[in-house]
């Protein structure tokens, strides 16, 4: 008796990412080749608890403070390096979150950031 073969819908076959570019990257393959090489400013903790920011591991950011209630600053870790060497920075981030949110590149990912209203760089 044969099994049926059952595969993720955006599961590609070979294992080949269709796009690495993580702003439009839907299947599967891409989303976790993207997750290998770019970190986030943080992850939920092993409790994935997301009330409140307590539970939040830091990654690409070294810490966070909050600026009132709507205001999340974020200290990216002066060690993270892009691949030849250069620092990654605020306008990075602010990139990348404008990436996300522009309707011309149409991010899967779009919609989960509707709540956040901008992302900035802050001038010390």
């Amino acid at each position: 008796m044969h099994r049926p073969l059952l595969r993720h819908p955006r599961r590609r076959r070979g294992g080949r990412a269709g796009t690495l570019l993580p702003p439009s990257s839907e299947d599967i393959v891409a989303s976790d080749v993207d997750e290998q090489l770019f970190l986030k400013l943080a992850d939920v903790g092993m409790s994935e608890n997301t009330l409140g920011d307590e539970d939040f591991q830091p990654l690409l950011a070294q810490k966070w403070e909050w600026d009132g209630p709507l205001t999340l600053v974020f200290h990216l870790d002066p060690r993270a390096r892009w691949h030849d060497g250069r620092p990654v920075t605020a306008a990075d981030v602010e990139f990348t979150f404008n990436a996300y949110t522009d309707s011309a590149v149409a991010s899967p990912y779009r919609p989960k950031l509707h709540r956040i209203a901008s992302v900035t760089q802050r001038i010390r």
